[in-house]
């Protein structure tokens, strides 16, 4: 019928835990006091739920008036304070799983794609490691919290750990033998993205010409088309720091010509993303033809014309 407890129960006094499912765990999400904001329950069979105390002992299954907040943030100022490194995962296990490690970890309630920008303004001066889950969504979500911290975080870095199953994710990592110590050397390896990590990269990218060069790029970085998409948005908005950074006082008056430059800048950038995802289209035409043994007789003409129009631009 599409109903949901809060249709059937307006006063959030409803307890959403019958049809045989039980209560196997809570988070407690408190303020930077220490003082308990509300608690994200689990369910089984697996499913997950929020409330807040009443204040006379019981539960209001809502976080309706609570501010949000970052899981464990009591323990976030010590570490900026110290200059240690916070991670970021994406689940309260996965803080538990590196808490258990002796590392400083946090996260979101209600998982990937729930980043809100009052979590970013907590981590502020923080030295940040985004570890996401190995899948399409906590790739997204990994990017996300990278791009919202930027400006405001002292170092960011995004973590891929190998050899994770799909879906798998730091939890997993360390019950498959990963250690501490591993995970920091990884870490250390990871570059920052900067502005110059990131001008540097579109630079490279914006160079390539031959099929298959932004592929090997991506791959020797560890990074995914998707980041060259951001940063280019980035670059063009001037949104990234030290991209385009801002001079204070009034703006002098743009010359004509510089605009009409600035302008064909942003369209030939726009082509090369457009280029980019052809290219990548056809990388992946090629080797499914290989594997299957068939022959993409306009693979070869679409690459020529994609290469004209590349010089075009």
């Amino acid at each position: 019928m599409g109903l949901q407890w809060g249709d059937l129960f307006p006063d959030g006094k409803a307890k959403p835990h019958g049809n045989g499912r039980r209560i196997i765990k809570t988070y407690d999400y408190a303020d930077a006091s220490g003082n308990l904001l509300f608690q994200v329950v689990r369910f089984e069979p697996k499913s997950f739920a929020q409330r807040r105390p009443d204040g006379k002992g019981g539960w209001v299954w809502n976080r309706n008036g609570i501010e949000p907040t970052l899981y464990q943030l009591p323990k976030v100022p010590a570490a900026i304070a110290s200059g240690g490194r916070i991670f970021i995962v994406e689940g309260e296990k996965d803080v538990a799983t590196l808490e258990g490690a002796g590392l400083t970890a946090t996260t979101n309630a209600s998982g990937a794609g729930k980043w809100r920008a009052e979590y970013s303004k907590t981590l502020r001066g923080a030295r940040v490691a985004v570890i996401p889950d190995n899948d399409g969504a906590g790739r997204k979500h990994g990017q996300e919290v990278a791009a919202a911290l930027h400006g405001v975080a002292r170092e960011i870095k995004i973590v891929e750990l190998p050899g994770l199953p799909k879906k798998g994710d730091v939890s997993d990592w360390i019950a498959n033998g990963g250690t501490r110590e591993e995970l920091e050397r990884l870490v250390e390896t990871v570059p920052l993205f900067t502005a110059e990590y990131k001008r540097r990269v579109l630079d490279e990218a914006d160079a390539c010409r031959e099929p298959g060069e932004v592929g090997a790029l991506l791959r020797r970085e560890g990074l995914y088309s998707s980041h060259l998409s951001a940063w280019r948005r980035q670059r063009e908005k001037a949104l990234a720091a030290g991209l385009g950074p801002r001079k204070r006082g009034r703006r002098p008056a743009k010359d004509p010509q510089a605009e009409r430059a600035e302008r064909l800048e942003r369209e030939n950038a726009r082509l090369r993303r457009q280029l980019d995802e052809a290219k990548a289209i056809i990388d992946i035409q090629k080797k499914v033809s290989q594997l299957l043994g068939i022959k993409l007789a306009d693979v070869s003409e679409r690459e020529k014309r994609l290469e004209s129009e590349e010089s075009d631009s």
